[in-house]
């Protein structure tokens, strides 16, 4: 997720190869390019997705039943198999190197049919709860919210370490 830095320095001194020097102006300063949303953020975010609809399914066991349970489990199984799906279909898609269409092909072949028809036989399923399935499914993108707000505020993309110390002395 990409991170807007909304106040720049005020002037930064540009030294070219004669030796003058000049005060550079708002329109030619660049704001660094902060970005968390790397294979890392995602990894560890699907992970927590996985701990957290194993956690909430044992609840919804305990407390609403098992068919309860298996529509959270399986609405997040289902997030994070379509989620591997697209990350790989961005990957084979986005790449430097040569595209490998057969590949591309494959994905889509599988990810599309399969993947859908699942979905579809949960959602039409009767004894799962809808209501369990779509909070199954969402866990993922409630993980990514809470951890891009933590990361914006703690201020971990840029120099959070700083930040934080000066927020402490104020």
């Amino acid at each position: 997720m990409a991170r807007t830095v909304i106040a720049a320095p005020a002037a930064q001194s540009n030294h070219n190869p004669n030796g003058n020097s000049r005060q550079m102006n708002a329109s030619e300063q660049h704001a660094p390019s902060v970005t968390s949303f790397s294979e890392d953020f995602l990894r560890r975010s699907m992970r927590m997705t996985a701990l957290l609809v194993l956690v909430g399914s044992l609840f919804a066991l305990i407390y609403s039943g098992t068919w309860q349970a298996l529509a959270l489990l399986s609405g997040g199984a289902w997030s994070l198999v379509n989620l591997n799906f697209l990350k790989a279909g961005v990957r084979a898609v986005i790449t430097l190197e040569r595209r490998d269409r057969l590949a591309i092909a494959g994905l889509a072949l599988i990810k599309f049919p399969a993947l859908y028809l699942t979905g579809y036989f949960l959602l039409s399923f009767s004894k799962f709860d809808v209501g369990y399935l779509l909070m199954g499914f969402s866990v993922f993108f409630a993980v990514l919210i809470l951890k891009s707000l933590g990361r914006a505020l703690l201020h971990l993309d840029d120099g959070g370490a700083a930040a934080r110390k000066q927020s402490a002395l104020n």
